[in-house]
Parts: C-alpha cells; sequence; structure tokens
C-alpha cells in the first residue's frame, strides 16, 4: 500500500466504513476498512475505485480461482464494501482486488463488479444467517447460566483447607480480579480452583478457560469436570490438542490444494452443520474431533477450535492463551456485542514466567542449518543445489555477526541482528520452496526446506521484539555459532494476555516469593491478591531435614563428593524402600554415583536423552516394589514435576543442593536486566529458579492422608536467608534451624520406628 499511495495523488489507505442494516427486528452493525482508495483523477476509472490487497505465494494462482468464482469470500468482501460505499455516496464505486505476489511484489488485477439488486438479495440472507447464529449463541448463555444453579461440588465436604481456597477463588473470580495460591499436594487445588471459578463464569454465562503447561496435565482437569457431570451437571467441555498430533497428513500443511481435509472446509462444515452435531457431546477432545473429521472429511483442528464458542470449560495448553499466536479470539461474542470476557485458570503457574519467554525467544545456529542442508540432498537436483546455496548464504550471515569484541574465548557477545538481512534470505528460501512445492504431488515426511522455511519464519517474527527493552540480542560461539533473541521478561506480553479475560487465577505448590512470581507473571503487586495454604496431612507423618555441614558449591565440590555418597548410603540403608536422589546436573549425579555404595537396592539413573517408553518403564519398577530401588535423578526433570508417587513408590528424597543455572554470558545478562528493572539480579536469575525445583521435588513425597515420608536437604545454602524465603511456610514453624539436627541418623530412625505409634494416635 505504501507503493500505491507514492504513486498514486490523493490515494487514501485504511479508510474507515460502517452501517447498520435492520432486518427482522434486529439492528446489524457492519464495519470495515478499506485498503486502498484511488481518487477520480487517478483510478482509471469514471469513479473512485476500492482496492482490497491479497498476498500469496502463488499470486497468478489465486487471481484465476478468484476470477473463476465470483462468490468467493474475497471478492464478497470487496462488494460488501462498495455497497456500504454506495449506500453513503449514492454511486457504485469502481472495484479490484490486487493479488500480490510474496515471492517478488508483482501483482494481478481482479475486477469485481456490483449489481446492487442481486447483492441485496445475497445480503438479505446473509443477514438472516447471522441472526440465526446470534441466536444460537444468545441460547448457549442462557444454558450457561441456568446450568450454573445445578453445578454441585462432587464431594459431600471440602477437605481441610479446601473450602477456604474456594472461598478465595470465588470471591477473585466476581471481582474480576487476580489471584495467586501456594498449595501443597493433598488439598485438591484442582477442583478447588475450578469449581467456584466455573460456578462464577458460567453465572454471567460466560466461559472458562484452563490451561497447563503439559498435555498429560489435561488429564487431571478432565477427571475433574467428569466428577461434575457425574453429579448431574450438563457441563459441556473441550479439551485442545496441538495441530501436529491432530493432522491427518503425514506433513502439516494448511493448503487446500495438498490437504482434502483442508479443500473446502466451510462448504463442508456447514453442509453437514459439523459443529452442531459437537456440541450434544459432553466431554471434545483429540479422539472425537479426529471421528468426525474423517467422517466428514474435514480439519480436526480447526474444528476444535469452531468448537470453542459451543462449550462452557476449555481445557488446553499454555500456548493457546500466551504465545504470539494465541486463539483468544476464539471467545469473542462477535454476535451479541458483549464486554463480558471469560475467566482464567493456569495451573502449575510457576512454569508461565519461562514458558513465556520461550514464546518470544528464538535461535538460529550454524550446528543446525549444516545438519539441515544435508538432507536437502535428497531432494530434486535443482532444488537441493538452491536450497543447500540459501543454507550457505544463512550461515554465511550468522558468522557477519561474530561481534569484533567478545566476553570470553567462546566468542560470546552482545549485538544488534540485522533484520534486513534475514528478510532477504527469507524472500530467497521462499522462492525456492514455491518452486519446489509446485515439482510436487505430495511433499516428502518432515521435509527439509519446508522445515527451513518455517524455521526462518519464526526467528524472523521474532525480531520484530529486538529493539524492546526487554530483549537482547547475543551471539554464542557455541554449536558453530549462535544467534539467539533472548527474552529476559515476558510481563509485559503477559499483562496483554490478561487483557482477553476477566479475572486471573494461578495457583501452584510453587509460587513463593509471591512478589518474584507476581512481577514476572505481569500481575500488579499492589493489586493482586496472594494465598498459602498448609499441607492438610499430619506433620509428624513428615520428616524433613537439612544437612548444612555438606557443601554443594562448585568450588567445593571435590572435597564434598565422597561425604554426599557417604551420607546417601547411610540414609537409605535405616529404612528399605523406594527413594529418589535429586542432583543439579547431571555431571554432579555421575560424580557422587560412581562413589555411593548402596547394598541391596535396585540402582536406576535418569539419562540427558530418555525416552518415554524408558521412563515409564522407571516408574512401573517403583511402583512393582519387587526390589528397594534407588533412583538417581536431575532436578527440575521428568521425575521431579508432574509426577504421583502413590502409595508405597516412594519413602523418601534427598535433594543434592539447590540447582543453580550455570554461570555464563547468557545468565550475566539477565542477571544484569533483573538488577536493573527489580533491584534483585541474583535472586531473580539463579536462586529463585532453583528453589522452585528444590520445592518441587521435595513434593514428590507423601502424596495422601495415610503415607510418610522423608525429605533430605543437603547443603548449606538452605539455611541462607535468601533460598529459605522461597520454602514453603509449614516446613518450619519460626526459623529454619529446626530443620538442622544435631543427630541425623538417630533422628530418622526414631522417625522410622514411630510408624506404627503415629497411626496409633491418629486414628485415637
Amino acid at each position: 500500500m505504501r507503493k500505491r499511495k507514492a504513486a498514486l495523488t490523493a490515494y487514501q489507505t485504511e479508510l474507515r466504513i460502517k452501517h447498520t442494516f435492520s432486518q427482522d427486528g434486529y439492528q446489524i452493525a457492519v464495519n470495515g476498512r478499506v485498503d486502498g482508495v484511488a481518487s477520480r483523477l487517478n483510478s482509471g476509472f469514471d469513479n473512485v475505485c476500492l482496492e482490497e490487497v491479497k498476498t500469496d505465494f502463488n499470486a497468478e494462482a489465486l487471481a484465476r480461482a478468484l476470477r473463476a468464482n465470483p462468490q468467493h469470500p474475497y471478492c464478497m468482501q470487496l462488494r460488501m464494501y462498495g455497497y456500504m460505499y454506495w449506500l453513503e455516496h449514492n454511486y457504485i464505486p469502481a472495484m479490484q482486488l490486487l493479488v500480490v505476489s510474496i515471492r517478488d511484489q508483482s501483482f494481478e488485477t481482479v475486477l469485481i463488479e456490483l449489481n446492487i439488486e442481486e447483492f441485496e438479495s445475497w445480503l438479505k440472507l446473509r443477514i438472516k444467517e447471522v441472526i440465526a447464529e446470534y441466536v444460537a449463541e444468545e441460547r448457549v448463555i442462557d444454558r450457561r447460566i441456568y446450568q450454573a444453579g445445578f453445578l454441585a461440588f462432587p464431594f459431600g465436604e471440602a477437605r481441610e483447607g479446601q473450602q477456604e481456597l474456594m472461598s478465595e477463588v470465588s470471591t477473585c473470580v466476581k471481582k474480576g480480579g487476580s489471584l495467586m495460591v501456594q498449595a501443597p499436594t493433598g488439598l485438591g487445588k484442582t477442583l478447588g480452583v475450578m469449581f467456584p471459578a466455573l460456578r462464577s463464569s458460567l453465572s454471567r454465562g460466560s466461559q472458562l478457560i484452563y490451561v497447563t503447561p503439559k498435555n498429560s496435565q489435561h488429564a487431571v482437569a478432565r477427571d475433574a469436570i467428569q466428577r461434575m457431570q457425574n453429579e448431574g451437571s450438563k457441563l459441556k467441555a473441550l479439551v485442545l490438542t496441538a495441530k501436529k498430533k491432530m493432522c491427518l497428513k503425514e506433513e502439516t500443511i494448511c493448503n487446500p490444494e495438498y490437504c482434502e481435509f483442508a479443500r473446502d472446509y466451510y462448504a463442508k462444515m456447514e453442509r453437514h452443520d459439523v459443529v452442531k452435531k459437537c456440541s450434544k457431546v459432553d466431554i471434545l477432545d483429540r479422539h472425537r474431533f479426529i471421528k468426525y473429521a474423517k467422517k466428514y472429511q474435514v480439519c480436526p483442528f480447526e474444528l476444535s477450535l469452531d468448537c470453542i464458542k459451543q462449550v462452557d470449560v476449555v481445557v488446553g495448553d499454555y500456548n493457546y492463551v500466551f504465545s504470539p499466536f494465541n486463539i483468544m479470539g476464539r471467545f469473542s461474542r462477535q454476535m451479541t456485542g458483549s464486554m463480558d470476557k471469560p475467566d482464567l485458570v493456569i495451573d502449575e503457574a510457576h512454569n508461565l514466567p519461562g514458558r513465556a519467554c520461550g514464546y518470544y525467544s528464538a535461535a538460529l545456529s550454524v550446528n543446525y542449518l549444516e545438519e539441515l542442508a544435508k538432507r536437502m540432498e535428497n531432494l530434486q537436483p535443482y532444488i537441493s543445489i538452491s536450497a543447500r546455496a540459501a543454507i550457505a548464504d544463512v550461515i554465511n550471515c550468522i558468522k557477519s555477526h561474530k561481534p569484533m569484541k567478545t566476553l570470553n574465548n567462546r566468542g560470546d557477545g552482545e549485538i544488534t541482528i540485522d533484520k534486513v538481512q534475514f528478510l532477504m534470505l527469507m524472500a530467497k528460501v521462499a522462492d525456492i520452496s514455491v518452486r519446489h512445492m509446485e515439482g510436487l504431488l505430495v511433499p516428502p515426511l518432515n521435509d527439509p526446506l519446508l522445515e527451513l522455511h518455517r524455521t526462518l519464519d519464526s526467528f524472523i517474527s521474532a525480531l520484530s521484539n529486538a529493539e524492546r527493552p526487554e530483549f537482547v540480542s547475543l551471539y554464542q560461539g557455541t554449536a558453530g555459532g549462535t544467534l539467539k533473541l533472548v527474552c529476559c521478561d515476558a510481563s509485559d506480553m503477559l499483562k496483554d494476555s490478561y487483557r482477553a479475560v476477566r479475572s486471573v487465577v494461578g495457583f501452584s505448590a510453587t509460587l513463593k516469593p509471591f512478589q518474584y512470581y507476581s512481577d514476572l507473571m505481569g500481575f500488579d503487586s499492589a493489586k493482586v491478591s496472594t494465598k498459602e495454604f498448609q499441607s492438610p496431612f499430619p506433620k509428624e507423618n513428615r520428616k524433613l531435614l537439612v544437612i548444612p555441614q555438606i557443601s554443594t558449591k562448585y568450588s567445593d565440590r571435590e572435597r564434598n563428593y565422597g561425604k554426599i555418597a557417604e551420607t546417601i548410603s547411610r540414609i537409605t540403608a535405616l529404612r528399605q524402600g523406594n527413594y529418589i536422589v535429586f542432583f543439579p546436573s547431571f555431571d554432579f549425579l555421575w560424580k557422587v554415583k560412581s562413589l555411593v555404595k548402596l547394598p541391596g537396592f535396585e540402582i536406576l539413573t535418569q539419562q540427558r536423552e530418555m525416552p518415554q517408553a524408558t521412563t515409564e518403564q522407571y516408574l512401573n519398577t517403583l511402583r512393582s516394589n519387587t526390589n528397594p530401588v534407588i533412583l538417581f535423578a536431575v532436578q527440575g526433570g521428568v521425575f521431579s514435576e508432574g509426577v504421583d508417587y502413590a502409595g508405597d513408590m516412594l519413602i523418601g528424597t534427598i535433594i543434592v543442593g539447590p540447582a543453580l543455572p550455570t554461570y555464563d554470558f547468557e545468565r550475566e545478562t539477565l542477571m544484569r536486566y533483573y538488577q536493573n528493572k527489580y533491584g534483585d539480579g541474583n535472586a531473580y536469575a539463579c536462586i529463585y529458579p532453583a528453589m522452585t525445583k528444590v520445592v518441587q521435588s521435595a513434593g514428590r513425597v507423601i502424596r495422601s492422608q495415610d503415607e510418610r515420608g522423608l525429605i533430605v536437604l543437603l547443603g548449606r545454602r538452605f539455611i541462607e536467608k535468601d533460598y529459605v524465603v522461597a520454602m514453603p511456610g509449614d516446613w518450619y514453624d519460626k526459623s529454619v534451624q529446626e530443620l538442622v539436627s544435631c543427630s541425623i541418623l538417630s533422628d530418622i530412625e526414631q522417625f522410622w520406628s514411630r510408624e506404627g505409634v503415629d497411626e496409633l494416635v491418629q486414628q485415637r
């Protein structure tokens, strides 16, 4: 449009146009923006000319399709603008679609004609459809409000602390506020948060969005929904699944020419009334969507998005709300014009700051591109040569960013990434990709050229934020040379996300210090409510010890490996059962494991890259209780979060020091940013993230009322103030020194020996 404006005098862009239509007792407001308006003097027509710009890799093909189908949505959109212009100015403007090639910016012109009588006949039918959609949306809202009165708590009475939790959540959601809750295992957090939040949402005719950091955690939310449904509630729920996991094609390419499920999608949806059929199902999930998708030949992922407005609660991954490609527009009430918004619940909320930063960060390395170039050899020769040449250009571009002054022997340094260079390279890759696709009937699985296109596109998209103060661009000497855009703090982007919802409740077993999480989650610390709940389990069932005589500092490790190994051996020898020893890193783990002697125990060791099948095998070994097991694992890994070690699966855990991150240039950059913004760079960049992993690891022990368990924290850092502030409030009464024992082994032995006595006291 800039070129058109420069070439034509008196050329208007983004012309607002609106009109309110009356039909069948309803008022329908239509708003839009015309891309460009050429004046009568330079339009080449007798009247002004309205122009709409559409882009495509293959502009010629799209232009042919538009000329062949006058009812195409692009054509009807421009006719609508022309009709509204006629209503206001009393003459019909000329109209044309400018179909621009993404490859070389050339364009095709498609003239659009407007017959007032024919268009008014079409418009009358379309308005009738809009009114029907509005009435259907109103029915859904009325159903929700009605169902709010029948939503029943699925248990006879709430657990200790759970009623207070529900009260806190209810107050927050009703007033449209924000709440952070730290609550341990056993309180019934999921239902304690979901039930009051959902009841409040339904009472307004609105929806609840429940997000988790992992798809595997959807099962807990789904179970809570089913429990409420079993109590007689007519709740409608939808569980979102990633597009790649639902796609029915070998390659996820959303192009109607390649994918029959994308071809004529909306026509097939309307013909078979698929959304209405789905709306009769109580819980819509991946299996249900795939079933309908195969039956009616439609895209299962797009179907899941189109069903969102029909349900009361949507369960999905964080990215559906917080990523740059979120789906929050799917929740708006466009028909009713209501300003009411859905409510949002964030499960395992301690993961959100890191995940959000990841959405906006990006990296591109030479090693990755070289591996990709090798895979290009299997493509058609003329495409392979062009693609590998393009990769060589990208590699040279990366290397050209290496700073003259580096900060260490790896060649790391802060830089400015030249976005223009990457845009030029992207244009070249896009052109090769189009030629590649034109020569294929079916693209190969894991197509390397399409992967290159996606990678570059993602990297360039991230660069749009490069000049913001919370972003830093780095060159790292690792992986042959790496360009990295690091998002230090996504709190401002999270604030933007919250504007799409009415209230926010974030909960986890690890949200302390509240100030830290409030800052990085984008909450206003003066307005957000915070609440910490104590464990509902008997205190005498847990033995928690700190052993500060051992140092896990990097400079002290060599002379402490033997002490740590001996401590593990002597503690686990006191009681046979299953233990997990959590280390800060794999290197630390292997050093200690090579020294430890554990007669009578089966030893399992977490690996850096573990297949899911091996993880499940380890968990099954812990469940079997055939032999006592000691699992050596790392903090923050697959065994330390999101795993329920029920019953006798785990009787104790030993946590070897806080898992402080590796100190490198990137970490130093984060520390500097946090110091400038929040005044505590070391705590925000290192200590608090490490302590979150510690508390999560400790939380694997004691998952029910009747279990007993041992938690041992090895390392003197655990008695230092900056680390103690991140500990749950029920770990000690007044001082962390209460957890330091002068007779460690005898205290542990006494704890185990009291098992029967304590159970008898509890029964009385």
